[in-house]
Parts: structure tokens; C-alpha cells; sequence
């Protein structure tokens, strides 16, 4: 017959076999990645050539310093209203039409050129009231009049509904 089982010996794998095992493990996942990893040394080569990733250890190491330094600039009397203005302003351009938008600062553009470089045919000298009545003749001017006035009542009509 046979002999009853008492005790179950585990078999504990000594630190040099665990030490293996792990090393078979680390060898297949960069055989298995072996593209992968080619191309981030490559990429860690070009950092370190740069200096980017000097950079990027010293500001690890000294990252307590760098919290201590901008915190200190956060507590600053404005930081918060230019956080807010910053914020307000990415809302406002997220609102924005692109194309009307291109559209007002080409004009925007042209009209600063034609203030500090204005045609040949216009003498520049100070205008009088006459001149300009006589402007409102001009179809370019009253198309920038009228722009300018429809802005100005959108402005408004926003301001109206607060």
C-alpha cells in the first residue's frame, strides 16, 4: 500500500534562477520590440546631442526648487488676472469664424500699410472738415464706415444682453 502524503514540499526557486528568469523575460520583450526600441535610442541620441535632455535632468533634479520659484511667480500680485486674461482670450478665439476672421485682420493689415505708406495721388496733410465730407464719398472709406458701424452694433447688442 501506499504511504500517506503529510507535507507538500514548494519548490522556492533560489535568486539566481529568479535573477535568469527575469533576464529571459527583459531579452524576449526587445527582441519582440526590437524596432521600437532602435528608434527611441535614436530619438534619446538626438536629446542628448541637443542638450534637451540635459536640460530636461537637471530640471529633475532640481524640480523642487523650480515648484518653490514658480509658485512664488503665481502668488504674485496679476498672475492670477493674466491666468484668467490667458483662458479668456483662448475662449474668445475658439468662438471665432476663421475665414471672417482672416478676412478682418487682411483688412486690418492693409489699412495699416495705407496709414504709414498712403498713395502717391493723395498729398498727405491734415484734413479739414470738408475733406472729410468729401471722403464719405469714397466707396472704400464708407465700406470701412460701414464695417466698423456693424461692429459696433454687435458690440453693443452683446453688451445688452449681460
Amino acid at each position: 500500500m501506499a504511504k500517506a502524503t503529510t507535507t507538500i514540499e514548494k519548490r522556492v526557486p533560489t535568486q539566481a534562477e529568479q535573477e535568469a528568469e527575469a533576464l529571459q523575460e527583459v531579452m524576449s520583450a526587445v527582441a519582440k520590440n526590437k524596432d521600437a526600441l532602435l528608434t527611441f535610442l535614436d530619438v534619446l541620441g538626438e536629446l542628448h546631442e541637443s542638450g534637451a535632455l540635459d536640460m530636461a535632468h537637471g530640471a529633475l533634479k532640481s524640480r523642487h526648487q523650480i515648484g518653490v520659484i514658480g509658485m512664488n511667480q503665481l502668488n504674485k500680485s496679476g498672475a492670477q488676472n493674466m491666468i484668467k486674461n490667458g483662458m479668456n482670450t483662448m475662449q474668445f478665439l475658439a468662438q471665432l469664424d476663421p475665414n471672417k476672421l482672416q478676412t478682418m485682420l487682411g483688412a486690418v493689415a492693409s489699412g495699416v500699410d495705407n496709414a504709414v505708406q498712403p498713395d502717391a495721388e493723395r498729398p498727405q496733410k491734415k484734413p479739414g472738415l470738408f475733406d472729410l465730407f468729401k471722403q464719405m464719398r469714397d466707396p472704400q472709406v464708407t465700406s470701412s464706415i460701414g464695417m466698423m458701424l456693424n461692429f459696433l452694433r454687435g458690440m453693443g447688442a452683446a453688451k445688452g444682453r449681460e
